[in-house]
């Protein structure tokens, strides 16, 4: 082992290994949920190595010099400056891939993030590798072998499609359901534009070109999910329809009751049961349609559906002062451009009234707008009153002020 400040040389070790994937680090193995995750080290991977002291952090990028295509390789790459004082405060820890760094710890673990998964066709579970995030326990000497871990979890969802609903998916969110909104992911944006904490995360499905009645759906999560935890997963349609399906988290062993969902472990998931939603899906085929309602204070836009809601997002010059009512859950589909009311030059000063409903879905900026640097379901406002509304929605893009319900908000 060599740490001194010319050159440094590891041995990075997969702490776990269940039949090896040729294409990509992260590999389900169906059927069989007891098994983990896996992995192979590849040629010109890089690591971080990050030490720290009183405080102070080094990073250092280390490069694969020996063992790829097996689960324990050699990483090299410049030592790190060393003085007496400190030294006996030292602690180590390893982050892949280095890309994800900063600079320090907590640098990689804010950018490791999960939103944006799209999964290309039936099941396939290459997109995984995009979210291959593998890290080693913090340790005070690198005399042994660091031992890499996945941070993430697989769900394999075996999906039996609706009776009668010859229609192709695009999207799948899991939710939690508990009154606090526990998290199970970080990074639910479409983008790794933020690292914060959700409750829902949606995978999403491209060159799906026809109907099936059953295929495998690959969601991956880095939050703990502890047994009992209620569930719901929500299957969204090009039809325009969704189903959903509730479960209670538990794996598929005999003590399921005391044990959770958790890092380095793949699950698979049947589901076939799904009741309909009476929610509204806004999609490139909506129409407008005006609610009842006049907007005031006293008689707010009553939205009841996505028609109504296409109304209003046609005109948002002229709802900027408005009140509105939301009277129904209302799924927005996946690349339909969102017009959020509120722009940088004119903010939304009126209420919306969420009325404990649920707009979920995709929030897809307009190409080519100005507007984009203000985004959200409600661009900019000021002095507005927002109540009662949840958003379990992605975002499609990063943008320079961006937020789930307002990109910006003034009072």
């Amino acid at each position: 082992m060599n740490t001194n400040c010319e050159s440094i040389q590891i041995t990075a070790r997969y702490a776990m290994s269940h039949q090896p994937a040729s294409k990509t680090l992260i590999a389900p193995v169906n059927n069989n949920p007891q098994y983990g995750l896996s992995v192979l080290w590849a040629k010109n991977d890089l690591i971080c190595l990050v030490q720290s002291a009183n405080g102070t952090e080094q990073a250092r990028e280390l490069l694969l010099t020996e063992g790829a295509g097996q689960t324990t390789a050699t990483f090299t790459g410049k030592g790190f400056e060393t003085s007496e004082e400190g030294a006996e405060n030292l602690t180590y820890q390893a982050f892949y891939p280095a890309t994800k760094g900063g600079g320090t710890a907590e640098e990689w673990k804010k950018n490791a993030t999960y939103g944006g998964q799209i999964q290309q066709g039936y099941d396939n579970a290459l997109h995984l590798a995009n979210y291959d995030y593998l890290s080693t326990p913090e340790v005070k000497t690198l005399s042994e072998d660091l031992q890499f871990s996945h941070i993430g979890m697989i769900f394999c969802f075996d999906i039996t499609m609706p009776e009668s609903t010859p229609a192709i998916p695009l999207s799948l969110t899991l939710t939690t359901l508990d009154e606090n909104r526990s998290p199970i992911a970080t990074g639910g944006l479409y983008q790794d534009c933020n690292n914060t904490p959700t409750s829902s995360l949606t995978l999403h499905f491209a060159q799906c070109t026809e109907a099936v009645p059953q295929f495998k759906a690959y969601l991956i999560s880095n939050c703990n999910i502890p047994a009992g935890q209620q569930l719901r997963l929500t299957l969204a349609l090009e039809d325009g329809n969704s189903y959903s399906h509730e479960m209670t988290a538990a794996r598929a062993i005999p003590d399921a009751a005391t044990e959770e969902y958790s890092a380095g472990t793949s699950y698979v998931v049947p589901v076939s049961e799904w009741t309909k939603e009476s929610n509204s899906v806004y999609n490139k085929t909506t129409s407008a349609k005006e609610p009842t309602g006049n907007g005031s204070a006293e008689d707010p836009y009553i939205i009841e559906n996505a028609e109504h809601l296409k109304y209003i997002t046609g005109n948002p010059s002229s709802m900027l002062d408005k009140h509105f009512l939301l009277a129904a859950d209302i799924t927005i589909a996946d690349g339909v451009e969102w017009k959020p009311i509120g722009t940088s030059t004119e903010a939304f000063t009126g209420s919306f009234n969420g009325n404990g409903h649920v707009i979920k879905g995709v929030l897809t900026p307009p190409t080519n707008s100005s507007t984009n640097s203000y985004f959200g379901f409600f661009g900019n406002t000021k002095g507005a009153t927002i109540s009662n509304l949840t958003i379990q929605a992605d975002i499609a893009e990063s943008h320079y002020i961006t937020g789930s319900i307002v990109g910006s908000a003034y009072n």
